[in-house]
This record gives structure tokens, C-alpha cells and sequence, in this order.
């Protein structure tokens, strides 16, 4: 058995793991969205991860959504300018 003490930092951070916020796998979705936006089709998982932040941001995970939307956006850049520097 634990001693009390113990038990109560356990209870505290299985409480922190289950509140996570809510926009937390949108900021996710969108940072690995613009990820792949480097590589492969950046025209539509730019957006698709600058909107997915935006619903981030929306879900109240502020730091994160901002984060994911100005990742995304600037990786669907590098991402386009580097395809059509490849194509020409």
C-alpha cells in the first residue's frame, strides 16, 4: 500500500491527464497537417492545418491553436515554394 501522501499525488495527476483541453488533439492534427504539407500536396493540408488550428483556438487550447495555425501556414508556404521550385 501508499502512504497517503503518495495516493494524493497520484489522484492530482490522473486529474491534470483527464482534464486536458479539449482543443489539445485539433492543435495536433493541424501541426502534423502542416508537417506533411512540406512534402506532399501543400495547397490542401496547408489549409486543412491552418483550419484545423483555427478549431483549436476555437476549443479554448489558445497557446496551441496559435502555434499549429503559424506552423501551418508557414510550412504550406515553404511546402508550395519548394514543389514549384522542383516542378520548373
Amino acid at each position: 500500500m501508499l502512504p497517503d501522501d503518495h495516493r494524493y499525488d497520484l489522484e492530482k495527476a490522473r486529474q491534470r491527464s483527464s482534464t486536458a483541453k479539449p482543443g489539445r488533439m485539433w492543435a495536433r492534427a493541424s501541426l502534423i497537417c502542416g508537417g506533411w504539407s512540406l512534402v506532399f500536396a501543400p495547397t490542401v493540408l496547408g489549409p486543412l492545418g491552418v483550419a484545423a488550428g483555427c478549431v483549436a483556438i476555437a476549443k479554448g487550447d489558445k497557446w496551441w491553436g496559435v502555434a499549429a495555425v503559424s506552423g501551418s501556414a508557414v510550412a504550406a508556404f515553404v511546402g508550395h515554394n519548394w514543389v514549384a521550385g522542383l516542378v520548373t
